[in-house]
């Protein structure tokens, strides 16, 4: 089952059955859920838990769940600042959109397994959350020009994306190559994206790869170490404003 954050224990609670459970693989599938086999207990891994005083429950067979994320869970969402528009493009079962919300923002979250989708609206739900969330069941890409356009109508503009999928988010930025040469934006979002790399030099690394994708260089960013996830793999969080150059394309 989910593993305990053992950098703030106090502000992480988890109800658990008794199960004993083998992953038996990486997580290499598009919905990002573990392949696992039961050991031993019952084969109910509906799970339920506290993380930045907001509740969650899921099928932790069928979704994505890393507790030692809580600290960058937390991290992120300090950032924000009630009544911006945040769009969490790989949302998951909420852990940034859920808290975001509570904080006041305005949150369209989305993501592509719809076993995570129906636990999010659930989420939302548990959390008695009423309005200043909308969620979706979309590729991410398809995802971020809709969230854009539907904004747009409003007369609004997003704050920040979220991008938390650390194995291909990168790969996803392509989609804001000329994303807003229709529209006239007073400003430029900022983007955080989770990514991996085994480079010694991660800042270079990262940077070369994003400006492949986006075809325009990076001037200006910041990189926040997550965690190490394997050896010589490290996770990182790539924050940056969307070039000007890159939207209006």
């Amino acid at each position: 089952m989910p593993e305990g954050d053992e950098e703030t224990p106090s502000s992480y609670t988890l109800k658990l059955y008794l199960i004993v459970v083998n992953k038996t693989n990486n997580i290499d599938n598009t919905y990002r859920n573990f392949e696992m086999e039961i050991l031993a207990g019952d084969s109910n891994m509906i799970t339920e838990l506290k993380e930045n005083e907001c509740r969650f429950k899921f099928d932790f067979s069928k979704v994505y769940w890393n507790s030692r994320l809580q600290a960058e869970h937390c991290r992120l969402v300090r950032i924000f600042k009630k009544g911006e528009y945040i769009c969490d493009v790989m949302a998951g079962v909420g852990p940034f959109s859920i808290p975001s919300v509570k904080k006041g923002c305005v949150v369209y979250a989305n993501d592509l397994n719809p076993t995570s989708y129906e636990w999010l609206c659930e989420n939302v739900k548990l959390n008695k959350i009423k309005e200043n969330i909308y969620a979706f069941n979309m590729d991410g890409r398809e995802f971020i020009k809709k969230a854009i356009h539907d904004l747009h109508q409003q007369g609004k503009q997003f704050d920040h994306f979220i991008m938390n999928l650390p194995a291909t988010a990168i790969e996803f930025l392509d989609a804001f190559k000329g994303i807003y040469k229709d529209q006239q934006q007073s400003y430029l979002p900022m983007i955080h994206c989770h990514c991996f790399t085994r480079s010694s030099d991660p800042v270079n690394d990262i940077r070369q790869r994003v400006t492949k994708v986006m075809g325009s260089p990076i001037d200006e960013i910041s990189l926040h170490f997550v965690r190490t996830v394997a050896p010589k793999k490290n996770m990182y969080c790539l924050t940056f404003r969307l070039p000007a150059q890159v939207a209006f394309e």
